[in-house]
């Protein structure tokens, strides 16, 4: 009797504990309001996307709540990180969302936003977030390959390069940046950013 009850208890607590992954994540501060707005957002914002046709900066150019976040980036740092620690889920498309508007921090603080994630235990959310902070697509950012030479950036580069989420692929693209090929492509074009950050105060 004891093996069907141990049985028993065994699948509950398993269901429970997948439940709790796929709807609201268990930690406090995964459930805070704050938290559960930052997640609403996004998958607002990918709804949006899928149902209109456009492009992602078509829709996000005119979201009041991603230029707040944009507006605000050292605020927004601490949901986005929070967002991926949560067990979020998140599609690529909903990680890409998520650290855009980190583009308009200062570099410094980029720099140690992607050292704190390449950090991070294996991930798929973070594995998706790592990929599109370092190559965001050259309309959104273009700044650490063109800082390649910088000795921070090379720095924390190396760190990406070694985390449990970068993809061979991600590899790929840190060494393309780091050798200055990227920044030599660059030149030969004229992308217009989409992303417009508030002035430095």
């Amino acid at each position: 009797m004891r093996r069907p009850i141990a049985f028993v208890i065994t699948m509950v607590t398993t269901f429970l504990a997948c439940d709790t992954f796929a709807g609201e994540p268990g930690p406090p501060e995964c459930s805070t309001s704050a938290a559960r707005a930052f997640r609403a957002a996004v998958k607002r914002l990918q709804s949006r996307s899928q149902k209109t046709g456009k492009d992602l900066y078509g829709v996000v150019s005119a979201d009041a709540t991603f230029r707040k976040w944009v507006n605000n980036s050292k605020a927004t740092v601490v949901d986005v990180e929070q967002y991926l620690h949560c067990g979020a889920a998140a599609s690529a498309f909903e990680a890409q969302i998520a650290v855009l508007p980190l583009q308009c921090l200062d570099l410094e603080a980029y720099l140690d936003f992607l050292k704190r994630i390449a950090e991070a235990p294996k991930n798929q959310t973070i594995e998706w977030a790592l990929f599109y902070a370092i190559s965001p697509g050259d309309s959104w950012s273009s700044r650490l390959a063109l800082s390649y030479t910088d000795p921070k950036v090379k720095s924390t580069l190396g760190a990406v390069a070694n985390s449990p989420n970068a993809t061979p692929g991600l590899q790929r693209i840190v060494m393309e940046i780091l050798d200055g090929r990227t920044a030599k492509a660059l030149e030969k074009k004229n992308t217009k950013l989409a992303l417009s950050c508030p002035a430095s105060k």
